[in-house]
This record gives C-alpha cells, structure tokens and sequence, in this order.
C-alpha cells in the first residue's frame, strides 16, 4: 500500500465512524489487551459525540451472538480486534444494520466487496489513535493507550507510526521514561511490598509472602522505613544498597544465572497518582491480562478512562490475580520433585489437576519456563482443569528454542486437542477432554522427540 493509498484510507474510515456516530452503535469487542485498549478509545469518542453505545466482550464471535445482535435496536455494528472473522455469516445472519470491522480487517462490510485488509506494520490501535486524533485532538490525551500496547507487542517506538505517537504522549506529559528496577512496581510500591508481588521473577519464599521478605531484607541489612510514616522504594536506595539487593536476589533465585536481575528503561502514566502501582506501565499492562482473565472488563475501562471510583478497585482486580499466580508457584515449587511432576528426556510434565487456576496456567507456566531450572530446550507440559470439565493443556520451553509456529504445528497434529491459542507470555494453550489426557500425554513425547529430531537433521 502506498502513502497515498494509506491516507485514503484514513479519510473514508473517518468518515464510516463520523456516520456511524450519528446512529446507536453496539461494540462486540475481543477479549484482547488490544481491544480493551481501542474501545477505551472509541467510548471516549462517541461520548464526545453524544452517541448511544453498548459494549460486549467475547472470546469469538458465535451464531448466537450474531443472532441477538440483528435484534437489538442498534444501527451500527463494530467488531473490534478480531484476528478472524466469518464475514459471510455475519452478513447471512446480521440485515439492516451498518457493520464497521476494526482489526486486522479495516472498513465497512458493505462496502467493501471483499474486506479490504490493511496492510500495515502497526496495530489496529496505533492506526485508530491517529484516525480519530485527526479529526478529535482532544483525544492526545489517551495518547498513552497505544503505547501500552506497543509495550506489550515489544515494537519499536522510534519508527513509523509510533515514533508520532510517543511524541505526542511525551509532549502532552502522558507519559514519562525511567530506569526501574526489573521487579515490577519497584518504584512505585514500598521495597517490600514489591518484592511481595514480585512474579517477574518470582522468588520462592519471598513472593507472597510478607515474613519471607522482612527476613531477606534484614539479611541484606537493607533498612525498609523512611521514617516513622512512610517506607522506602527503590528509588530511596544508596548505589551500594541497590548493589546489594540485585546481588542476594540473584543468589536468593539458586545461584548463577546467565540473566541476573538489573535495571531497565520502562513508562510511567503521568495521567495516576504517584502512589498508584498501575503508574508504571509494565503494571498497567499486567492489570489489563487480570481484568481478562478474571472478567472484569468493566473495571479495566474504568480505571483507563481515569475514573478515579476504580482505583482501589483495579488495583485489587490484579492483586487477585497475582495471587493466583503466586499459589500456583508456590505449589510447583512445593510438588517438583514428587510423583505430580515427570521429567523425561528433557521434558517436563506437569499434572495440576485441579490445584492451579485455569486462567492463570499459561502465565504460570512461562514463569516456570523463564527460570534456571532446567537447561536450554527442556520443553514443559502443563495439564490443568478447566471450569467446563475439560482440560487446558499448556505448552512452553525453556530458551526458547523452537519458533512458536513448530509448536503450534506439533499441538495442530495431535488428536482430540483444539482451541490452541498463543498466550502473549510466549505459553500456547488448548483444550481436550479429560478422559483422553494418558493418550495426548504420550502422543505429546512421540511429536516433542520428533520435533527435536527434524531439527538435528536440518
């Protein structure tokens, strides 16, 4: 696509959601960061417009949800932040209503005589901030939202779109850069209340626990108050006792590691309070897979409309998640050398059962994966329970050594297994019923070595 193409298409999609705002619209919205970010985006801007709206938030887009849509009173349906999307079934089932896609199909469904894909090297969200910001300035306030994003996706700020937008969120102080430690929340949370919370990395015996931790600080000889009211971030710390926590974390996680902890670049949102944890985005972004995960969708939007009522609520939403996260840990660290975890040949298999939190084991399993417990291209199984009485089956690897589409093919090859999905913590995930679990366990080993074996061939 050409530049001129490309602004081209920018002035008639402006035009579809300046018509569209004139008319009731209903959002049926991804359960994505992505999408949670771009409707956060579109509420903003059809409130300025007075537009009647409602939002829905599904995993995929069924008959059913097609069938009570073509029902509502709305005009106007948007599908936001769909990978895929059966256009001939929606229009078979949807009549007499306008259908705006925006995602990796931008455009009108009508018309567009087949949806015209974009192609562009961006998000859907970074292409939709700057559509509407042309027509809206006021929206440069939300000018931070695509750059969350950018944070998750690891793209590149200083190129193409996002090299305008960061501009805009720096200038318009959204935003800010900071060295931090790579402990999430270090600077904005009390020292030990973000070695507490710490899962990136997780430290056994400290994460989660308040004892654990006053018992490793007093080791390091690190004081934790400031003075009588108020406790120290890292930010308080002296060169020699930041030296000191960096060095007895890295010992503390049993021994040596080819990665230590160290410092990082990461954003602060200037839009939070400063003793707001969700002010570094690397937080944000954790809160907004929380919100996800535990159907709190509402709250997520809430808090990114800088509604000061979901503070303490959003908060808490990833409190309870992280929590999650650290009991299921706990327990891996507490069952790894009994007979619920099997290592063989440098694969792991982990049977949690019921023990571990179904919508948290993708994650659960990458942190297990980005430890120096095992050695490079040990691969790692995790069976769990899911709500519906079947299983999710997660997979991961330690190093990373096989591309994301080798394991995807090796979960696409295997009977009784479906719904595989990439977990952006690097973990895929899919479902199988429970009763065929011994028979995917042992095709799993047969394809793992098989995989292993293409490669010493190659």
């Amino acid at each position: 696509m050409t530049e001129k193409e490309g602004k081209q298409d920018d002035v008639f999609f402006s035009s579809l959601l300046e018509e569209a705002s004139k008319t009731q619209i209903k959002i049926i919205a991804a359960n994505t960061p992505e999408a949670l970010l771009a409707s956060t985006l579109l509420i903003v801007y059809l409130q300025k417009k007075n537009t009647l709206f409602s939002l829905f938030f599904t995993s995929s887009v069924k008959k059913q949800t097609l069938k009570e849509a073509s029902l509502d009173s709305s005009k106007t349906l948007i599908f936001l932040g769909f990978t895929t999307l059966d256009t001939e079934t929606i229009e078979r089932e949807v009549k007499e209503k306008k259908i705006i896609l925006i995602g990796e199909l931008m455009g009108s469904l009508q018309e567009y005589s087949s949806c015209k894909t974009q192609e562009l090297n961006t998000s859907f969200l970074a292409l939709l901030y700057k559509i509407l910001k042309e027509k809206e300035s006021f929206l440069k306030d939300y000018a931070a939202l695509p750059i969350i994003l950018a944070r998750i996706k690891k793209q590149n700020l200083q190129e193409g779109i996002y090299e305008e937008i960061l501009r805009d969120a720096l200038l318009g102080k959204k935003i800010k850069k900071q060295m931090t430690l790579e402990i999430i929340s270090s600077k904005t949370l009390p020292l030990s209340k973000a070695l507490e919370w710490s899962i990136h990395p997780f430290l056994p015996g400290i994460t989660g626990s308040s004892e654990g931790v006053m018992h490793f600080l007093s080791k390091t000889g690190i004081n934790v108050k400031k003075n009588e009211e108020s406790f120290r971030s890292v930010l308080d710390l002296s060169e020699e006792e930041l030296k000191s926590l960096l060095t007895n974390i890295t010992l503390h996680r049993m021994g040596s590691e080819e990665t230590p902890l160290q410092m990082k670049e990461s954003f602060f949102l200037l839009s939070e309070a400063e003793e707001d944890p969700l002010r570094d985005s690397e937080e944000m972004i954790s809160f907004l897979y929380a919100s996800i995960y535990l159907r709190k969708q509402t709250i997520a939007i809430g808090k990114l409309l800088k509604n000061r009522f979901y503070k303490n609520r959003a908060v808490q939403v990833l409190k309870d998640y992280r929590e999650k996260i650290i009991e299921g840990l706990n327990w891996f660290y507490e069952h790894r050398k009994s007979d619920r975890i099997s290592i063989k040949e440098q694969l792991i298999c982990i049977n949690a059962a019921s023990s571990l939190s179904s919508l948290a084991a993708p994650e659960i399993l990458a942190l297990i994966a980005s430890s120096n417990l095992y050695t490079s291209s040990t691969f790692m199984i995790l069976f769990v329970q899911n709500m519906d009485a079947t299983l999710k089956i997660c997979i991961n690897q330690s190093g990373q050594k096989f591309p994301l589409a080798s394991l995807t093919n090796l979960l696409k090859g295997i009977p009784y297994i479906s719904q595989i999905t990439e977990h952006p913590s690097g973990t895929l995930y899919a479902s199988l019923p429970e009763e065929k679990e011994e028979e995917v366990k042992e095709a799993l080993f047969i394809s793992v070595e098989a995989l292993r074996v293409e490669e010493l061939i190659q």
